[in-house]
């Protein structure tokens, strides 16, 4: 057995390169014995998601499980762990609390993710239940959204796929990121915490930067436009940009800009005028005159008595304080009556996505 455990080492070694510790993770303390597995919650083509419990606790949990493939190979996997594990004391970000490593045959591995269980649903799944939400709880959801993404930003990560599929709320609206399966950290060698640039494309179509429809370098940057489309998406009920043709979608983010489009959309004309220049501002479509996430949180529309008295905004550090600490989303909201709709229709929020597996 050890010289067994000795060769799948060795092999993984190769795969992940010479700055991962792979024994930490190679049957990890008797890593199934410590969790039953129950009913499945969601399958993607890559990956299931199943209710567990710690055997000792009883605690719930969500264990995803990720089958390594040639289009999802070894290493990108156990980059969502690693950023996962970097990122999981924010309590915007869904935390991760334990990972293992199983070797299935030759260079296939079934990685699963022992995650904090959300039961709220996502934003995706209320956006299409109730259509456009109150600008108060949109500045509660881009408080939450941006405290988190300046954290990511500064630990040198970028999310590369925020949209509502990937934000999960409670009942009190309160938010957490999830699903870092695109992330990639891009801290450059000289300075760990400066975010370097990148040129892969990948994301979800109706969320992409127009810089990434270019193919151009990108960095940060995007991440403020996703959420910029995702806060439209909270206020009007619909996407800002959509088609059910690529090109002419693409062509729509690249060249009809944000003032010429916006607001020919009716239910953009109830939003006030604070909020519309959040949005046109996280849409800036020069990468370089985006604001940074600790700058969009000091933006007047989230500056409000309201969102001060509600959420903690201390103006002069920009620290957010959240009233309800980190929320357990044990009690959520019910989404089994929910149906979702085509990602071809012209009024849905969903997407196709690049590069992507995800449950």
């Amino acid at each position: 057995m050890g010289n067994n455990a000795s060769a799948i080492e060795n092999v993984i070694q190769q795969s992940f390169g010479v700055c991962l510790n792979v024994k930490q993770y190679i049957n990890n303390n008797n890593f199934n014995e410590r969790y039953r597995v129950g009913r499945i919650i969601g399958t993607g083509q890559f990956a299931e998601v199943f209710y567990c419990y710690e055997k000792m606790t009883n605690n719930p949990y969500a264990m995803k499980v990720i089958y390594s493939t040639d289009e999802v190979p070894i290493n990108r996997i156990m980059d969502e762990v690693e950023i996962m594990k970097l990122l999981r004391d924010h309590p915007s970000i869904v935390s991760i609390i334990d990972s293992n490593v199983e070797h299935i045959d030759e260079d296939k591995y079934e990685v699963k993710l022992v995650l904090e269980l959300c039961k709220g649903g996502d934003l995706y799944q209320y956006v299409l239940a109730n259509g456009a939400m109150e600008e108060k709880i949109v500045q509660k959801i881009m408080i939450n959204l941006l405290d988190a993404l300046r954290f990511i930003h500064k630990n040198g990560i970028i999310h590369r796929d925020l949209k509502p599929e990937n934000i999960l709320i409670d009942e009190f609206f309160c938010c957490k990121i999830a699903d870092f399966g695109l992330a990639k950290r891009c801290a450059s060698n000289d300075s760990p915490n400066k975010i370097a640039r990148s040129k892969s494309l990948c994301g979800s179509d109706f969320y992409l930067a127009p810089e990434l429809v270019r193919q151009q370098e990108y960095g940060p940057e995007i991440d403020i436009w996703s959420i910029g489309v995702l806060c439209y998406v909270c206020l009007c009920g619909g996407l800002p940009f959509h088609d059910n043709r690529a090109f002419d979608l693409y062509h729509k983010i690249v060249e009809r800009g944000v003032n010429s489009y916006l607001f020919a959309q009716p239910a953009w004309k109830n939003v006030s005028s604070a909020a519309q220049h959040f949005v046109q501002w996280l849409l800036e479509s020069d990468p370089k005159k985006r604001p940074t996430a600790e700058h969009a949180l000091n933006h007047r529309w989230l500056r409000t008595s309201f969102a001060k008295q509600q959420y903690g905004i201390q103006t002069n550090s920009n620290k957010i304080i959240n009233n309800g600490q980190k929320s357990s989303f044990l009690h959520g909201i019910d989404s089994n009556s929910i149906t979702v709709q085509s990602c071809e229709n012209r009024n849905s929020i969903s997407n196709r996505v690049y590069d992507i597996y995800k449950y």
